[in-house]
């Protein structure tokens, strides 16, 4: 399996993943030192060496899985993208899928969301789900608590734990 971003829903897919003894390699914008799985320096050549390519990145990337990723993923791969829909080519995406380029995709996220495009609700190799990461009754409590906890160590003056900005 290989995973592109290796945050936090990246290490947890690599954990559930490495529980059924699946190998796992990953790519991000640099390699972790505090990871045992195999760091791939590039894209490509992580598609060309997995089964299944897993987008975790970021959303500051666009268009990063194109014609040449699915290409190099090859027509037993899987793409799953739980991350950002822009991350993929869709267009290029519905060509693979089409031609058998790669086996198949599990999509929890689109470029124009809520909009899916109409070629890929038809594909029987093609997993579609609304995307609900957050859709629990503990995320979004935790996610109050942060709120709650962040503007009282800015009252406070200080600067909030979860703070992705100076």
């Amino acid at each position: 399996m290989g995973i592109v971003g290796l945050g936090k829903v990246g290490r947890a897919i690599a954990q559930r993943a490495a529980a059924f003894g699946c190998p796992i390699a990953y790519t991000d914008v640099r390699e972790m030192d505090d990871v045992e799985y195999r760091f791939v320096p590039d894209l490509l050549s992580l598609a060309r060496d997995s089964d299944i390519l897993v987008l975790a990145a970021a959303d500051k990337a666009r268009g990063i899985v194109n014609a040449a990723v699915l290409d190099a993923l090859g027509k037993d791969g899987y793409l799953i993208n739980i991350a950002c829909g822009k991350l993929v080519v869709e267009s290029d995406l519905v060509e693979a899928l089409s031609r058998g380029e790669i086996a198949g995709a599990g999509l929890d996220v689109f470029v124009d969301e809520p909009n899916v495009p109409v070629e890929l609700l038809g594909m029987d190799r093609v997993v579609l789900q609304a995307h609900r990461a957050s859709a629990t009754v503990e995320s979004r409590t935790a996610m109050g608590e942060m709120v709650l906890a962040s503007l009282a160590q800015g009252l406070a003056g200080r600067r909030p734990e979860g703070s992705l900005t100076t």
